[in-house]
């Protein structure tokens, strides 16, 4: 990673990266985990981005695009 990246965090998490050459990156995992976009297994203790479905990142992000 370049000295001149920089990285804005939102509950500890990388969500939105600028690069050297001006460039403005997002991490959708991570900010879909930030926003409870996941999908949580207790039994292994692991969660995923719900990326279809209820209360997945595609059905907030087809909300956010019919809205006026």
């Amino acid at each position: 990673m370049n000295e001149n990246v920089q990285i804005e965090l939102f509950e500890g998490q990388e969500v939105k990266v600028k690069t050297d050459q001006g460039v403005e990156l997002f991490n959708l995992a991570n900010t879909a985990k930030c926003c409870g976009l996941v999908i949580r297994d207790k039994r292994r203790e692991t969660e995923r981005v719900s990326w279809k479905g209820n209360r997945s990142v595609c059905d907030k992000l087809s909300k956010i695009l019919s809205s006026p």
